[in-house]
């Protein structure tokens, strides 16, 4: 309850933080850079109709290095609050090593978003995973997105060419939610026994469980 209460002052001295930098401190000088936006890859294994990205021609994305070259610059120690997109982020099989060279960079994250369209719910589980404790061993707060854009087959009806995608990304929320209540349970009994459990400890044990 505690942390959860300092997590949402942390949220609102933020929000507040930010009216003034923009509004005030903008007027007078350059406003540091709190929020990014990185889309690690254009490719995509989905098909949809609202967005044509999957469309682009094969090119060139930037390497683990040079991602690492391009972060070093000291405009981006600032950064609280990263977003990683694409394309399907999963479909770089170096997204952990990307993540660890964010994590690196930007020393002042608190907060980071994933997204993904779920259709490979086992690679999304296995790298999502590993980012998770990455993050919870840093305290930055972790949020994952996953693309529904209805039940069944309204889903199914917005990706061209792939019947049946409503299937995978929702085993993909099933597997979180599950996961989440273990969490929470575990946290319960915690409580009732009085013991001192850290939350990367109560974790770890909700994943044992999960692959047990």
């Amino acid at each position: 309850m505690t942390s959860h209460i300092g997590s949402r002052i942390k949220t609102w001295a933020s929000y507040l933080r930010g009216v003034y930098e923009y509004n005030v401190l903008g007027r007078f000088r350059t406003v540091p850079l709190r929020g990014l936006v990185i889309d690690v890859t254009y490719r995509c294994n989905s098909r949809c109709l609202m967005c044509s990205i999957w469309k682009s021609p094969p090119q060139a994305e930037l390497t683990t290095a040079q991602f690492d070259a391009v972060l070093s610059d000291p405009l981006f120690r600032t950064v609280e609050r990263l977003m990683i997109s694409g394309g399907e982020p999963t479909l770089r099989s170096d997204l952990l090593e990307l993540v660890t060279v964010f994590l690196k960079r930007m020393p002042s994250l608190a907060a980071l978003s994933l997204i993904t369209n779920g259709l490979a719910p086992e690679r999304v589980v296995a790298v999502y995973g590993d980012i998770a404790r990455l993050c919870a061993e840093r305290g930055i707060r972790l949020s994952i997105s996953v693309s529904l854009d209805g039940i069944g087959e309204v889903h199914d009806e917005g990706i061209q060419g792939l019947h049946h995608s409503f299937s995978p990304p929702l085993f993909l929320v099933a597997r979180a939610a599950l996961f989440l209540l273990r969490l929470h349970l575990l946290r319960r009994f915690c409580r009732m026994l009085g013991l001192g459990c850290r939350k990367q400890e109560i974790a770890d044990g909700a994943a044992d469980n999960e692959h047990g």
